[in-house]
């Protein structure tokens, strides 16, 4: 099997410097494959560096930690390369970035007052990271300050209020940010927030906070996401909603949140251009902002596959077709590499032929496997996907186990598993108790990857199957044995009546698969049954004493198996009642 990179670190790792950085490449392969890294495009060897910790088996490598304040030596583009006789798989770029923590810097902060019903943001403007960090307002003891529709985070940071309250006051609204990477959470200064309760307070329209104006112009790429977002103050709290003036919202692609006070479109398509709506409406009126989306699919973007190649496993003498489209602004430039090296440098092979964004493989051999890397690039970046192409003579192996037992109740369906891998592909064929032609039933149905599915199993559909495997080089079978067991069935209940102090007994009769074990309860009006006047006999009858009106309802036998579930309602009227009038 040709080498095949199951695990690499992200392409963007953002790393802690006071930590051991860990730089992921495992592989698989047979025989088990080498690994070899570049660092900018040149040679990197991790074993004949000072502080790096290599494993045995794995390509995976360990800068240990260290408080020199050297980490940042280690920034730069790793790739890696994995190798075995059969060809070389090559890893995505990963570009190894160490994490910053800025301090926040001194600042001397006011206490604020605001009269109670007013509204108020207070401020966070935190200190800018590598990555951006993440914004949480607490108080000093670290309890999480309250959010809902009137108290919320802008995208920004900000604390909103859109109308304070006498229980907002307090000395200790404090902002966090928190860099993940480097696992530090740094604070500004303490906000004091005083709410005065001159009396008289007076409803008032909406008006946005955030976005400022009537209008905002958006632009996005195809593909990215995009975030509107809208925050409103007024008396009482205004409620927010959206809409798109030019049509309807993008279907499956859309969300809100925040309290209905962000709108996220993910992934944005060009169709997405126009123009949506936020309106913050309450008793006293409402205000809206409109904001106008461009997506442009043309405009600058780094490559993305539209057409990635995928592995392909071929017995000799087959052919097999790589296909490779990449999009992007400008258009990415493809090329391919064979083993990790570029393929117009490889010696020609008549096999092999090049046409434009394929590669023809034609009568491949054994000796032919490889490792097949699309390459496409562009000024905004570069992705790689790696297609194995692997030439195989293996008679048919079984994966799904032999003489597996499936139990299924009558007219229930079920599917008889028939797993196997072979090259050339192995042809299936299905037979039950030694004839084929007892499966032409339109009931029956074989699946491509060998399944047998069983429309509405009946009792004639038990016995014993075979999956037969054939390819060129050899015949191999398993067989399965189906059992189909009887369903359970309730008998309908007939409508009860009953005076009230009175007693009522409810049978449950119930007929099931002899060779199954019952299990039977009752329940009321579709909640578990309760009370003290009620007992169940060993016949799954219910009686009930003293029936009043409380005893009223609809009344459900459960019965079930391992197997399968019945279910029947009794409706009970007590005489005697208002309801019993009717």
């Amino acid at each position: 099997q040709p080498p095949a990179i199951t695990k690499q670190s992200p392409t963007d790792h953002y790393v802690d410097p006071l930590e051991d950085i860990l730089v992921k490449c495992e592989a698989k392969g047979t025989p088990a494959p080498s690994y070899r890294w570049t660092k900018n495009d040149k040679s990197f060897d991790p074993r004949a560096e000072v502080g790096v910790v290599t494993a045995a088996g794995s390509g995976s490598f360990t800068f240990v930690k260290n408080s020199t304040g050297h980490a940042k030596r280690h920034e730069g583009d790793y790739q890696c390369l994995v190798s075995n006789k059969l060809g070389t798989a090559v890893s995505d770029k990963i570009k190894l970035r160490i994490a910053s923590t800025p301090k926040w810097p001194k600042e001397v902060l006011d206490p604020m007052e605001v009269d109670e019903g007013n509204s108020v943001v207070l401020p966070c403007k935190p200190p800018q990271g590598v990555p951006p960090p993440k914004i949480l307002w607490m108080t000093s003891t670290l309890d999480h300050i309250g959010q809902d529709k009137r108290v919320s985070q802008g995208l920004s940071g900000d604390l909103y209020f859109s109308n304070v309250k006498p229980v907002d006051s307090r000395d200790d609204y404090i902002c966090y940010a928190q860099f993940v990477a480097s696992r530090t959470i740094i604070s500004k200064e303490p906000i004091k927030l005083k709410v005065r309760s001159p009396g008289g307070l007076r409803n008032r329209l909406p008006s946005l906070l955030t976005p400022h104006g009537k209008t905002t112009r958006m632009h996005s790429l195809k593909g990215s996401t995009l975030v509107m977002e809208c925050i409103a103050e007024g008396l009482p709290t205004p409620d927010v909603r959206w809409e798109r003036v030019s049509g309807h919202m993008p279907r499956g692609r859309f969300s809100t949140g925040n309290h209905n006070k962000t709108l996220r479109l993910h992934p944005v398509e060009v169709e997405d251009s126009g123009q949506y709506k936020c309106i913050a409406s309450n008793n006293m009126g409402s205000a809206h902002h409109s904001f106008v989306v461009t997506v442009d699919g043309s405009r600058a973007a780094a490559p993305y596959w539209t057409a990635r190649p995928e592995d392909r496993i071929v017995a000799p003498g087959d052919d097999a077709v790589l296909h490779c489209v990449a999009g992007g602004k400008p258009p990415p430039e493809t090329h391919w590499l064979l083993n990790g090296k570029p393929l117009n440098e490889a010696p020609a092979e008549p096999h092999r032929t090049v046409k434009g964004d394929r590669i023809v493989l034609k009568k491949l051999v054994i000796g032919q496997s490889a490792v097949y890397q699309c390459v496409a690039s562009n000024v905004f970046g570069t992705i790689i996907a790696n297609a194995l192409v692997s030439v195989l003579a293996v008679p048919p192996k079984f994966i799904t186990k032999d003489k597996e037992e499936y139990v299924v109740v009558e007219k229930q369906p079920v599917l008889l598993d028939c797993k196997v891998f072979g090259s050339p592909k192995p042809a299936i064929r299905w037979s039950k108790d030694g004839q084929v032609n007892t499966l032409q039933d339109k009931k029956f149905k074989e699946f491509e990857n060998g399944s047998l599915y069983i429309h509405e199993a009946k009792k004639a559909d038990q016995g014993l199957y075979m999956c037969e495997a054939t390819n060129d080089l050899d015949t191999g079978t398993i067989n399965a044995k189906l059992r189909v067991r009887e369903a359970t069935h309730i008998e309908p209940f007939e409508r009860l009546r009953v005076r009230k102090d009175g007693t009522v007994e409810l049978e449950c009769r119930v007929t099931h698969d002899p060779d199954l074990e019952l299990n039977i309860y009752w329940e009321k009006d579709g909640m578990e049954l309760s009370g003290t006047n009620w007992f169940m006999t060993d016949k799954n009858t219910l009686t009930i004493n003293n029936v009043s009106e409380v005893d009223q309802g609809i009344y459900i036998c459960v019965a079930h198996t391992f197997l399968d579930l019945a279910r029947a309602e009794a409706e009970l009227t007590v005489i005697g009642t208002r309801a019993g009038w009717s």
